[in-house]
């Protein structure tokens, strides 16, 4: 039975958060496409949508990393032993994504100069 209610749980938790990161995709892309009409040059409008892509990168890497915690945290309450890859994945994810936008930007700098 406890298993069933963390399940629950979980499942209440995980489509919280999606709506959460959901509504926030929607207003920064309301924001960037207003302010593609506000200043309509192109370079403008090409270093908005990157940000913007960029931001929702982050934003669903997070929403996808509090799945992972969610879990952890449920799982010895359920009685449960704890997988390996709950502990180590979540850190391995924000480094890789870390050093992904780190590279993005220099090699970026790297092209322009």
């Amino acid at each position: 039975m406890r298993v069933v209610l963390c399940a629950g749980v979980y499942v209440l938790g995980a489509r919280e958060d999606v709506a959460w990161a959901l509504q926030h995709a929607l207003e920064e892309t309301q924001s960037a496409l207003e302010s593609a009409v506000e200043r309509p040059h192109p370079a403008a409008v090409v270093a908005n949508i990157a940000d913007l892509a960029r931001a929702n990168a982050f934003l669903w890497l997070e929403t996808g990393l509090k799945a992972p915690a969610r879990l952890s945290r449920l799982i010895p309450a359920a009685g449960l032993d704890q997988p390996p890859a709950v502990v180590w994945l979540p850190r391995a994810l924000v480094l890789a994504a870390v050093a992904a936008d780190i590279y993005t930007g220099y090699a970026l700098f790297g092209s322009v100069t």
